[in-house]
């Protein structure tokens, strides 16, 4: 594989190419009875009748779900940003100063004669 085709992919084949037809055929057909066996077609065409009868509704819940897992996600981010600022830095910074703790610990026990 050269670093063109690596950086660009390979051309999307078209709808119609007679070398992908089968490939295309068998993937739908596939598809659908997937589809149909687990009820996903059902509720496609349930939550479509919702969205063209109530379209404002629909557009509101939509974008109103989407929004508040946005305003959760900046929560949740600020949360981890502000609870890791009280326990020190990196991962790294973190293994070294309870390295150095253990061996501070490991000190206090030999000066105070512990075995």
């Amino acid at each position: 594989m050269n670093i063109k085709k690596l950086i660009i992919g390979a051309p999307t084949p078209d709808r119609d190419d007679p070398r992908y037809k089968d490939l295309r055929e068998t993937s739908e057909k596939v598809g659908e009875k997937f589809a149909d066996n687990s009820g996903l077609s059902w509720l496609c065409v349930r939550i479509h009748d919702i969205a063209m009868h109530h379209r404002k509704a629909f557009l509101i819940t939509v974008f109103g779900f989407v929004i508040g897992l946005f305003i959760f996600n900046t929560i949740r981010f600020v949360h981890a940003l502000s609870a890791s600022k009280g326990r020190g830095g990196h991962a790294v910074e973190r293994v070294d100063s309870a390295l150095m703790q253990g061996d501070r610990m490991r000190n206090l026990k030999n000066v105070e004669g512990y075995e």
